[in-house]
């Protein structure tokens, strides 16, 4: 069996929080169909290096369109920054 390892520097992988931005989100309360009350706790805004949110970047992993992530454990994925910034280069 081999194992595979990884370099453990956290400036060599990427996680999808460094990766993603966030827009600003307000606190909401609000009422759902059955009556019940539900409050939407505020958010400050995020930057990330790519100006696009989570959703956005799983849904171009899953087209084919953005670098496949390592998955490091069962919890836990990252992309290799080698392969953040070659993607880039390769859209301008």
């Amino acid at each position: 069996m081999t194992s595979t390892h990884f370099h453990a520097d956290p400036e060599f992988l990427l996680t999808i929080f460094d990766l993603s931005s966030t827009a600003e989100r307000k606190e909401r309360i609000y009422k759902d169909r059955k009556g019940h009350t539900r409050i939407i706790k505020a958010r400050p805004p995020k930057k990330g290096i790519l100006p696009m949110g989570e959703s956005t970047i799983w849904e171009k992993v899953r087209r084919g369109e953005f670098p496949q992530p390592i998955k490091i454990s069962s919890r836990i994925t990252c992309w290799r920054k080698s392969d953040i910034v070659e993607w880039l280069k390769s859209k301008q």
